[in-house]
């Protein structure tokens, strides 16, 4: 039996925004949320990340995706939604 395990090397948190979002404050309020959610996992896991990545599925066109690698490791709220912002941007 295992008493450890390894470190994740992927942690993910997202989920539908229930049909077509036209409204920026409505996207970008499910991306706070959305990062609040990884970071508390990222704190729970006690692992900090160095690259943020960001799909957007869209129902009647292709996935759109943005990645940011950061300047080093995090569990930052703060800088995390910088590197968010970029991304979605990117994604958009």
């Amino acid at each position: 039996m295992r008493l450890d395990r390894p470190l994740h090397k992927t942690l993910a948190r997202g989920g539908s925004l229930g049909g077509k979002v036209t409204d920026p404050q409505v996207l970008y309020s499910w991306l706070v949320r959305n990062l609040e959610r990884l970071i508390e996992e990222l704190e729970f896991h006690r692992v900090r990340t160095g690259k943020l990545t960001i799909w957007l599925v869209h129902q009647d066109a292709p996935s759109t995706v943005g990645q940011v690698p950061l300047d080093s490791q995090t569990d930052r709220f703060d800088l995390l939604l910088d590197a968010a912002k970029q991304c979605l941007r990117q994604a958009w």
